[in-house]
Protein backbone atom coordinates (compact mmCIF):
# COMPACT_ATOMS: atom_id res chain seq x y z
CA UNK A 1 0.00 0.00 0.00
CA UNK A 2 3.15 2.27 0.96
CA UNK A 3 3.78 4.63 -2.20
CA UNK A 4 0.13 4.32 -3.79
CA UNK A 5 -2.05 7.92 -3.57
CA UNK A 6 -4.55 6.75 -1.22
CA UNK A 7 -4.25 9.89 0.68
CA UNK A 8 -6.47 13.82 0.47
CA UNK A 9 -4.21 16.61 1.97
CA UNK A 10 -7.19 18.85 2.97
CA UNK A 11 -6.45 22.64 3.56
CA UNK A 12 -8.64 25.98 4.91
CA UNK A 13 -11.53 24.00 6.51
CA UNK A 14 -13.31 26.24 8.59
CA UNK A 15 -13.61 25.30 12.03
CA UNK A 16 -17.32 24.33 12.50
CA UNK A 17 -16.64 21.61 10.07
CA UNK A 18 -17.96 18.40 11.37
CA UNK A 19 -17.16 14.63 10.30
CA UNK A 20 -20.44 14.33 9.56
CA UNK A 21 -19.50 17.55 7.14
CA UNK A 22 -17.01 15.74 5.77
CA UNK A 23 -18.89 12.12 4.92
CA UNK A 24 -21.44 14.11 2.87
CA UNK A 25 -18.64 15.81 1.20
CA UNK A 26 -17.14 12.67 0.18
CA UNK A 27 -19.88 10.63 -0.87
CA UNK A 28 -19.99 7.84 -2.64
CA UNK A 29 -16.46 7.72 -2.56
CA UNK A 30 -14.94 5.04 0.48
CA UNK A 31 -13.04 6.73 3.33
CA UNK A 32 -10.98 4.82 6.02
CA UNK A 33 -10.93 7.10 7.95
CA UNK A 34 -11.39 11.82 8.39
CA UNK A 35 -8.30 12.91 11.47
CA UNK A 36 -9.08 16.76 12.06
CA UNK A 37 -5.66 18.07 12.53
CA UNK A 38 -5.67 19.95 15.65
CA UNK A 39 -3.51 23.07 17.19
CA UNK A 40 -1.18 22.77 20.62
CA UNK A 41 -4.70 24.46 21.87
CA UNK A 42 -7.06 21.44 20.50
CA UNK A 43 -8.93 23.52 18.33
CA UNK A 44 -9.31 22.57 15.06
CA UNK A 45 -6.43 23.67 12.45
CA UNK A 46 -7.94 24.08 9.07
CA UNK A 47 -6.44 20.85 7.77
CA UNK A 48 -7.67 17.22 7.62
CA UNK A 49 -6.06 14.00 6.51
CA UNK A 50 -8.53 11.58 4.38
CA UNK A 51 -8.02 8.08 4.15
CA UNK A 52 -9.32 6.60 1.21
CA UNK A 53 -10.06 2.22 0.55
CA UNK A 54 -7.72 2.60 -2.73
CA UNK A 55 -5.09 4.60 -5.10
CA UNK A 56 -7.92 5.16 -7.45
CA UNK A 57 -11.42 6.37 -5.26
CA UNK A 58 -8.31 8.97 -3.93
CA UNK A 59 -7.86 10.51 -7.25
CA UNK A 60 -11.66 9.84 -8.50
CA UNK A 61 -12.67 11.91 -5.74
CA UNK A 62 -10.00 14.88 -5.84
CA UNK A 63 -9.87 14.79 -9.61
CA UNK A 64 -13.86 14.98 -10.08
CA UNK A 65 -14.53 16.78 -7.11
CA UNK A 66 -15.61 20.65 -7.96
CA UNK A 67 -14.09 23.52 -5.90
CA UNK A 68 -16.11 23.55 -2.56
CA UNK A 69 -16.70 26.35 -0.40
CA UNK A 70 -17.27 26.61 3.08
CA UNK A 71 -17.58 29.45 5.22
CA UNK A 72 -16.57 31.54 2.25
CA UNK A 73 -13.31 29.91 2.13
CA UNK A 74 -12.54 27.69 -1.17
CA UNK A 75 -11.20 24.23 -0.21
CA UNK A 76 -8.10 22.65 -1.14
CA UNK A 77 -7.11 19.13 -1.64
CA UNK A 78 -4.59 17.18 -2.69
CA UNK A 79 -3.46 13.65 -3.25
CA UNK A 80 -0.71 12.22 -0.95
CA UNK A 81 0.65 8.65 -0.60
CA UNK A 82 0.21 7.15 2.67
CA UNK A 83 3.66 7.39 3.72
CA UNK A 84 3.41 11.46 2.97
CA UNK A 85 0.34 11.77 5.02
CA UNK A 86 2.04 10.02 8.32
CA UNK A 87 4.93 12.53 7.43
CA UNK A 88 2.82 15.39 7.75
CA UNK A 89 0.98 14.32 10.70
CA UNK A 90 3.95 13.29 12.51
CA UNK A 91 5.84 16.68 12.31
CA UNK A 92 2.55 18.81 13.20
CA UNK A 93 2.33 16.68 16.19
CA UNK A 94 6.23 16.41 17.01
CA UNK A 95 5.61 19.44 19.87
CA UNK A 96 2.99 17.96 21.46
CA UNK A 97 2.70 16.99 25.19
CA UNK A 98 1.98 13.21 24.87
CA UNK A 99 -1.39 14.06 26.99
CA UNK A 100 -2.09 15.91 24.08
CA UNK A 101 -1.42 13.96 21.53
CA UNK A 102 -3.72 10.96 23.37
CA UNK A 103 -6.50 13.60 23.79
CA UNK A 104 -6.23 13.54 19.66
CA UNK A 105 -5.92 10.04 19.48
CA UNK A 106 -9.38 9.76 22.03
CA UNK A 107 -11.20 12.55 19.95
CA UNK A 108 -11.18 10.88 16.79
CA UNK A 109 -11.36 7.18 17.78
CA UNK A 110 -15.27 8.43 19.94
CA UNK A 111 -16.17 11.61 17.85
CA UNK A 112 -18.91 13.86 19.00
CA UNK A 113 -18.58 12.09 22.30
CA UNK A 114 -15.85 14.11 24.30
CA UNK A 115 -15.58 17.76 25.38
CA UNK A 116 -13.00 19.97 26.28
CA UNK A 117 -13.63 22.37 29.32
CA UNK A 118 -11.10 25.41 29.43
CA UNK A 119 -10.54 28.08 31.41
CA UNK A 120 -11.40 26.70 34.77
CA UNK A 121 -9.66 28.18 37.51
CA UNK A 122 -5.87 26.57 38.12
CA UNK A 123 -6.79 25.02 41.42
CA UNK A 124 -9.57 23.02 39.95
CA UNK A 125 -9.27 19.11 40.23
CA UNK A 126 -10.15 16.49 38.19
CA UNK A 127 -11.97 14.83 41.21
CA UNK A 128 -13.90 17.47 42.18
CA UNK A 129 -15.12 18.41 38.74
CA UNK A 130 -16.17 15.23 38.07
CA UNK A 131 -18.12 14.77 41.08
CA UNK A 132 -20.03 18.13 40.17
CA UNK A 133 -20.46 16.64 36.36
CA UNK A 134 -21.56 13.55 37.63
CA UNK A 135 -24.76 14.51 39.44
CA UNK A 136 -25.79 15.73 35.62
CA UNK A 137 -24.50 13.96 32.94
CA UNK A 138 -23.87 10.28 32.06
CA UNK A 139 -19.63 10.41 32.08
CA UNK A 140 -17.64 7.80 30.40
CA UNK A 141 -15.42 5.85 33.12
CA UNK A 142 -14.56 3.08 30.48
CA UNK A 143 -10.93 2.88 28.62
CA UNK A 144 -11.53 4.13 24.99
CA UNK A 145 -11.58 1.78 22.46
CA UNK A 146 -8.94 3.37 20.57
CA UNK A 147 -5.47 2.48 18.33
CA UNK A 148 -3.61 5.12 19.19
CA UNK A 149 -2.57 6.07 15.43
CA UNK A 150 -0.90 9.72 16.69
CA UNK A 151 0.59 8.41 19.62
CA UNK A 152 2.18 5.62 17.60
CA UNK A 153 3.40 7.65 15.22
CA UNK A 154 5.11 9.96 17.14
CA UNK A 155 6.39 7.89 19.49
CA UNK A 156 4.57 8.98 22.68
CA UNK A 157 3.46 6.35 25.52
CA UNK A 158 -0.20 5.31 25.59
CA UNK A 159 -1.83 5.63 28.35
CA UNK A 160 -2.55 3.08 30.67
CA UNK A 161 -5.82 4.47 31.96
CA UNK A 162 -8.15 7.35 31.02
CA UNK A 163 -10.41 8.74 33.40
CA UNK A 164 -13.59 10.04 32.78
CA UNK A 165 -12.26 13.97 33.34
CA UNK A 166 -8.72 14.20 32.71
CA UNK A 167 -6.94 17.12 33.80
CA UNK A 168 -4.66 18.21 31.36
CA UNK A 169 -1.21 19.89 31.57
CA UNK A 170 -1.44 23.78 31.62
CA UNK A 171 -1.34 25.21 28.22
CA UNK A 172 2.09 27.67 29.25
CA UNK A 173 3.82 27.33 32.25
CA UNK A 174 2.48 30.62 34.03
CA UNK A 175 -1.10 30.13 32.73
CA UNK A 176 -3.52 30.79 35.76
CA UNK A 177 -6.69 28.71 34.35
CA UNK A 178 -7.00 24.56 33.85
CA UNK A 179 -8.12 22.72 31.28
CA UNK A 180 -10.27 19.18 31.24
CA UNK A 181 -11.11 16.41 28.77
CA UNK A 182 -14.78 15.35 29.76
CA UNK A 183 -15.57 11.90 28.53
CA UNK A 184 -19.44 11.54 28.06
CA UNK A 185 -21.21 7.73 27.08
CA UNK A 186 -23.22 9.52 24.21
CA UNK A 187 -23.00 12.48 21.69
CA UNK A 188 -26.38 13.83 22.81
CA UNK A 189 -24.90 13.94 26.41
CA UNK A 190 -21.81 15.54 25.79
CA UNK A 191 -24.12 17.97 23.20
CA UNK A 192 -26.30 18.59 26.14
CA UNK A 193 -22.62 19.63 28.54
CA UNK A 194 -21.55 22.24 25.59
CA UNK A 195 -24.90 23.56 25.72
CA UNK A 196 -24.96 24.18 29.52
CA UNK A 197 -21.23 24.91 29.89
CA UNK A 198 -20.16 27.26 26.90
CA UNK A 199 -19.63 30.94 28.11
CA UNK A 200 -20.44 30.16 31.37
CA UNK A 201 -18.97 31.77 34.70
CA UNK A 202 -17.22 29.29 37.15
CA UNK A 203 -16.99 31.02 40.10
CA UNK A 204 -16.18 28.86 43.19
CA UNK A 205 -18.31 29.19 46.32
CA UNK A 206 -15.20 31.58 47.82
CA UNK A 207 -14.53 33.30 44.69
CA UNK A 208 -16.74 36.47 44.06
CA UNK A 209 -17.25 38.37 40.62
CA UNK A 210 -15.08 40.64 42.33
CA UNK A 211 -12.55 38.45 43.31
CA UNK A 212 -11.97 36.60 39.71
CA UNK A 213 -12.45 40.10 37.48
CA UNK A 214 -14.67 37.40 35.38
CA UNK A 215 -11.69 35.55 34.03
CA UNK A 216 -12.94 32.42 34.13
CA UNK A 217 -15.73 32.10 31.57
CA UNK A 218 -15.88 28.62 30.58
CA UNK A 219 -14.81 27.46 27.29
CA UNK A 220 -16.63 24.47 25.99
CA UNK A 221 -16.14 22.37 22.39
CA UNK A 222 -16.55 19.34 21.38
CA UNK A 223 -13.99 17.27 20.49
CA UNK A 224 -13.96 14.56 17.13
Amino acid sequence: MWGQRCAAWVTRLPSTVLPADIQRWIRPCECDSVRFLRTPMLQPSGAAVLRFTSEARAQTWCSTQPPARLGGEEIRTQTVDLEDADLREREHYAGFSPELVSVVDIAAAQPMQAVLLSNLPLQTTADKLEKKLDRSYALNASMPKCTWPISRLVGAPIPSTVPAVWKLPPAHPESASAWFLVRLQTMSEALRLVRSWHRTRFLPQRFTLAQTGDRYVVEAHLMY
